[in-house]
């Protein structure tokens, strides 16, 4: 019974389900559109591909953008690029070299829905990072 229990208690901790949630995070205003960007955590884990959501809110109502992003590292160590054809998100994680937990960092955005306008002044976390 003990074994039960400690098996149930750590499939239940938050790192088990870690494969649900976001690697990243970000949110910004658009003239008067409240953005909210989320990249999912990659499945299988060594995959280049991710979820993307766009949440755009504008006078109570919100749309859904979704698409398949790829994960890009330019040669510059403090930049952190998603992108596709519809979606770009650069993320600025200076002065780190990888992102860290509890930190927040200054991106962009380029959406084609919303007019290919780049989106500055985000405000982007990675919730799962070291």
């Amino acid at each position: 019974m003990k074994l039960f229990f400690t098996a149930l208690i750590a499939l239940s901790s938050l790192s088990a389900f870690a494969w649900f949630d976001n690697e990243v995070e970000c949110r910004g205003k658009i003239d008067n559109k409240e953005i909210f960007l989320e990249i999912e955590l990659p499945f299988p884990a060594g995959s280049a591909f991710r979820n993307a959501v766009v949440s755009v809110t504008e006078d109570g109502k919100t749309d859904y953008i979704r698409s398949t992003v790829q994960l890009r590292r330019p040669t510059s160590f403090t930049t952190v690029r998603y992108w596709s054809g519809s979606l770009d998100l650069e993320v600025d994680i200076w002065p780190d070299r990888a992102p860290r937990w509890g930190r927040d960092y200054r991106g962009m955005a380029r959406i084609s829905s919303l007019g290919n306008q780049y989106i500055r002044g985000l405000t982007c976390e990675f919730p799962y990072a070291n």
